[in-house]
């Protein structure tokens, strides 16, 4: 089984990070967890060390601010936070959709699809909880006021 995960970096560009482990962590370094990485969001381990830099300095995604983690057929995508019991500021589910068959049309789902503030609670995941997303499903996230990402199960 296999997680992607899409993201447009700090200079406008579509990335992805595939991986087949069981439990990746989206989160933020402080500037002394791992001494000569930047500071900012990165996809990490279930232990917390950094994969995947993103390029996005955003203080609004916690430390530890999601789980992935693939349950049997389903990946759970659950606001984590520090001890488990969901982040400083929950994470917001912009979209569900299934796969695009073309990369621009993921850049186009990320660079433009943000929820207004007013609107926050209608798509907000509740601190600790998750969503389930299938096979050949995406869900398009946001975590961070500056940061979207869309995760994908193969």
């Amino acid at each position: 089984m296999v997680i992607t995960t899409y993201y447009v970096n700090s200079n406008g560009r579509l990335r992805e990070f595939r991986g087949e482990d069981k439990i990746y962590i989206v989160g933020r370094l402080a500037r002394t967890d791992v001494p000569g990485e930047p500071y900012g969001v990165y996809i990490m381990d279930e232990r917390g060390y950094p994969i995947v830099y993103t390029g996005n300095m955003d203080l609004t995604v916690s430390r530890n601010h999601l789980k992935l983690y693939q349950d049997g057929e389903r990946l759970k995508v659950i606001d984590w936070g520090y001890d488990g019991t969901g982040s400083k500021n929950g994470t917001i589910v912009v979209e569900r959709f299934k796969k695009p068959s073309n990369l621009e049309e993921m850049v186009e789902r990320l660079t433009k699809r943000k929820v207004r503030m007013e609107d926050i609670n209608k798509f907000n995941i509740l601190r600790g909880d998750y969503i389930d997303v299938g096979k050949g499903e995406c869900v398009l996230l946001q975590p961070g006021i500056n940061t979207n990402l869309a995760v994908c199960k193969e």
